[in-house]
């Protein structure tokens, strides 16, 4: 039998649209793009199952042993090995390639393909009794959190271990796994991906068979050790969880050493007293419902407790209520930073100004350090009391929240603890209770940094606990940040130091940066924190959750991501020069082809040069997108030479052709085809 190499998606991506051959009449331009539509649709639809691994996220802090049906199980005699086989090979045939409705059946097999199939998958249980998964992962990965490389060289490593190499052969699915390891938190894999790349020559317990029957057999077969080798191997020894930045990337954690982190943490927030045990409820008593307690990663290697909540449609609808009238008090107070509005609006003013009378300008940003954790109970109950109690109808109201707040519970295990102090992160009024908290802690402590009227030579920002200062006095900002650094409440809020930034003592420059937005004391102009994503893997900022058709949800996601984060204050030119517009601009489309990149390899869309047309008109209809936006931001400055479409579309071709890699030569040849376009127009325009 010749080599032949099964890619599955080979024809779900070969998407070839021919848009070269139209008729320049009306009708057959109308008649040209409908037939270009249903064919983008067609060509772009994969037909394979797709594999929802997220059931080992957050998976249990203890090992989950594997049921006798399972081939990594071992315990059973031998005389019960051929039993197991035979369920080994109906599991096999029972997998689902395609995405369909149809109700599963067994793949028709030949007996002589199947007694060479039994043969293996017992050299597939001999070698188990002789391999320790858990050994052999602890050797390879050790402490700490393990590097996707890594992990992927151990999992591959216990797969030559386990499989016969008659089975698929030498390494088949190591680039699956190094696939899967890269995923996100809500991306998903489809079998296309597992398959990619198995070949039929050497398959000698497949002989006889036909080709059309023995592909499909030996797709299944790698479908299931994947699953029963890597997923479940995944969710057995390792603890999986999303990371704290970026958000959507997935950490890996040896089971035993996440444990005993997890542990000591728990230890020391009950030592401190945030955490107080619970006795154990009896087996006849009613036992109250309680958070799971978790905990994220940090950076700096600490950990953040959190907590996650499994609620009905009606608890939901009744936080939703309660967390609608928190938000009622906050409404009038126009030092809250989220509402990118009013920071528009205030900064406008106070720009306004200081242009007429210019002089320097002192910052302090600063952050409280565990914020949630530093919420005393004591206090947060009276900002309750004074907030909602002027509130017509609110006693109910707030007696739940007050219930809410000294009932705090959580379970870590098996264990029970009542929350003595701070808000867990993840409840469903903690953000709006914090937000409460700090908003009358830092009017009692800096009362003068909230005056009844808005001053011309002050100016305060704040995101929770996130805090922003401006003013033309330097004693000012002095006295804010000792105040700070003496203690918010007087007990447990302090300074995080390490977040602290300000120009008082001469130790940073004349910009800061503060809820994704980047201020010039000097200058008085604003622009988009580009800096936060520098160093970032574009592919965990954003959620690609459908991959059944790619060209549909490119055309539709690439234009909603580069103008989702467009925000009034950055592209009014009322505050901003030309000059940092145009610069703006060019960062934003340089990070918009970085996502650019990042999508077209999350879908699968950069395997095929054929399909460089249809990729660059997804290009170009996002650079549109972003200058209709663009150009309503400059009508309020009653000048627009910097939104022009000629312009921007030169400049998006210029910085996707930066971060576009080098081996996409004809999306490459496309897109630049559209600088000498908007070349051209620049020239008309002139």
């Amino acid at each position: 039998m010749e080599a032949e190499t099964i890619n599955f998606q080979s024809h779900s991506q070969d998407k070839v649209i021919r848009g070269n051959s139209r008729k320049k009449t009306r009708r057959g331009k109308k008649e040209s793009a409908v037939r270009e539509r249903s064919l983008s649709r067609q060509t772009t639809r994969t037909p394979f199952a797709e594999i929802k691994f997220s059931n080992i996220l957050h998976s249990s802090v203890k090992r989950t042993p594997f049921p006798p049906s399972h081939p990594l199980y071992v315990g059973l005699a031998a005389d019960a090995q051929t039993k197991r086989i035979k369920e080994f090979i109906s599991q096999i045939l029972e997998v689902r390639l395609c995405d369909t409705r149809q109700a599963p059946s067994l793949t028709p097999c030949s007996v002589g393909c199947r007694r060479r199939l039994e043969a293996l998958l017992a050299e597939v249980l001999a070698r188990r009794r002789r391999c320790r998964p858990s050994a052999l992962l602890a050797r390879r990965c050790g402490r700490g959190r393990v590097p996707p490389g890594a992990l992927a060289s151990a999992l591959g490593r216990l797969l030559r271990r386990l499989l016969p190499a008659d089975l698929l052969g030498p390494r088949r699915l190591d680039a699956a796994i190094r696939h899967l390891l890269s995923l996100g938190r809500y991306d998903l894999l489809s079998v296309g991906d597992i398959t990619r790349g198995l070949r039929l020559q050497g398959r000698a317990w497949l002989a006889g068979e036909r080709a059309d029957a023995a592909v499909p057999i030996l797709n299944q077969v790698a479908v299931w050790a994947f699953r029963c080798f890597v997923l479940d191997v995944l969710g057995a020894y390792f603890y999986v969880t999303e990371l704290l930045q970026p958000r959507l990337q997935l950490g890996f954690f040896l089971l035993r050493h996440w444990q005993r982190r997890t542990d000591g943490e728990v230890a020391r927030l009950t030592a401190g007293g945030a955490l107080q045990p619970l006795p154990p409820v009896g087996p006849g008593a009613a036992r109250r419902a309680a958070a799971r307690l978790r905990f994220l990663p940090k950076s700096s290697g600490a950990l953040r407790p959190v907590c996650s909540l499994q609620r009905s449609v009606a608890v939901k609808d009744r936080w939703a209520q309660l967390r609608a009238v928190l938000r009622l008090p906050q409404m009038g107070r126009d030092t809250t930073a989220s509402d990118r509005r009013q920071l528009h609006l205030r900064w406008m003013r106070f720009v306004a100004a200081r242009r007429r009378l210019p002089s320097p300008l002192w910052y302090v940003r600063a952050d409280v350090r565990d914020a949630y954790g530093s919420v005393s109970h004591e206090l947060l109950l009276r900002v309750l009391h004074e907030r909602l109690a002027a509130m017509p109808a609110q006693a109910a109201v707030l007696e739940e929240v007050t219930t809410l707040v000294n009932t705090q519970e959580v379970r870590y295990g098996r264990r029970r603890f009542r929350l003595a102090r701070g808000l867990l992160q993840g409840g469903p009024l903690s953000a709006d209770l914090c937000d409460l908290y700090y908003d009358s802690v830092l009017r009692r402590a800096v009362p003068w940094c909230f005056p009844e009227r808005s001053q011309q030579a002050l100016l305060m920002f704040r995101c929770v606990d996130d805090l922003l200062l401006i003013s033309e006095r330097r004693s000012d900002a002095l006295r804010f940040l000792e105040r700070l650094q003496a203690g918010l409440d007087g007990r447990h809020a302090r300074l995080n130091d390490a977040k602290t930034r300000t120009n008082v003592h001469g130790e940073h420059g004349p910009e800061v940066t503060f809820f994704g937005t980047v201020f010039s004391v000097d200058k008085l102009e604003v622009s988009p924190d580009f800096a936060a994503y520098r160093g970032v893997d574009m592919r965990f900022t954003f959620r690609t959750r459908q991959l059944r058709s790619p060209g549909r949800y490119l055309m539709a996601r690439l234009p909603y991501l580069a103008t989702v984060r467009l925000s009034p204050i950055h592209w009014d030119p009322r505050i901003n020069s030309s000059g940092r517009l145009r610069r703006s601009l060019d960062a934003h489309l340089a990070l918009t082809g970085r996502r650019y990149v990042a999508l077209l390899s999350r879908l699968g869309l950069d395997r095929d040069e054929r399909n460089a047309a249809f990729l660059a008109r997804a290009a170009a209809l996002c650079w549109r997108r972003v200058t209709a936006a663009l150009r309503q931001f400059a009508r309020r400055g009653g000048y627009r030479p910097w939104a022009q479409r000629w312009l921007v579309r030169r400049a998006g071709a210029t910085m996707f052709l930066r971060v576009l890699p080098p081996h996409l030569e004809q999306l490459r040849a496309v897109i630049g085809t559209q600088v000498s376009r908007a070349r051209g127009g620049a020239a008309s325009t002139k």
